[in-house]
């Protein structure tokens, strides 16, 4: 297969307060800066990579959704899944699977719901006061809570594709050996309309050369994407880079993607 390639939104020129406005694109303030990387397959990597080296790593987990596309439906079958292929990963002691999150391709008709666009720039999902955060609201009313919470605990993302192959934007992410710490920067990412807004902190991600990204050509249903959220073990890093690209401008026949995206925090105890 050939080298594929990726047009990537990194982050440019910051002035005042950078926020990220993922359903109102318009009141943006963060402005990118586009560059063309390569872009490797999983597939053909000579080892494996893993969660704890490169950030991320390649996976089969079977998932027969009986053609259901109704998030409450997908979510009945598939957390029960996730939570024991996270499990069997990590071995840890407690496990939180979140609900579902499915996006559209920009040419796959969507329904009228938040955050359902594909990620077109390069950015990790948590920065350490938001997973904290989300990490204790999840385990408010757990009567261990402060055991859990003062020990290692992670959260582990994973991306698939639920539309057929080749997917027109697939995910990619960087190897976290390629990142240096001046490559990233704070920022404010807000979900929702007006009124209805949530702020959260996040980290984007300026242009470096160096940067190694990869994907999975291909995805079919048993195929899934797995990395690095954030981890408490992890002082000073950040989850994996990663952002949709634009696959349809070098092979011919995409199809507009549809995927889904599940994260577990997983605490070790």
């Amino acid at each position: 297969m050939m080298q594929a390639s990726g047009h990537f939104n990194y982050i440019g020129h910051v002035e005042g307060e950078p926020l990220y406005y993922v359903d109102q694109h318009e009141r943006t303030t963060l402005e990118f800066d586009a560059h063309d990387m390569p872009v490797h397959d999983i597939r053909e990597f000579a080892v494996a990579p893993t969660l704890e080296r490169e950030g991320f790593m390649a996976a089969k987990l079977p998932l027969d959704l009986k053609g259901e596309r109704d998030i409450d439906a997908i979510s009945a079958i598939y957390r029960p899944l996730m939570h024991d292929y996270m499990a069997e990963l990590t071995g840890a002691k407690k496990i939180i699977v979140l609900r579902p999150m499915l996006r559209w391709s920009d040419l796959a008709p969507r329904p009228d719901v938040i955050n359902s666009h594909p990620a077109r720039y390069v950015h990790c999902d948590w920065d350490n006061a938001t997973f904290r955060n989300r990490a204790e609201a999840l385990l408010a009313d757990d009567p261990d809570r402060d055991h859990w919470l003062s020990g290692r605990f992670a959260c582990v993302q994973t991306w698939r594709a639920l539309s057929a192959p080749p997917q027109d934007l697939p995910l990619a992410v960087i190897d976290r050996q390629s990142l240096v710490d001046e490559d990233k920067v704070h920022f404010t990412n807000v979900i929702g309309k007006p009124g209805d807004e949530a702020r959260f902190g996040n980290f984007a991600f300026r242009h470096n050369p160096d940067h190694r990204w990869a994907y999975i050509s291909d995805m079919e249903a048993d195929d899934m994407l797995v990395f690095m959220g954030f981890d408490t073990a992890e002082a000073g890093k950040t989850g994996s880079p990663h952002s949709a690209f634009d696959y349809y401008r070098q092979r011919e026949g995409t199809v507009p993607r549809h995927s889904c995206e599940l994260r577990a925090f997983v605490f070790y105890g």
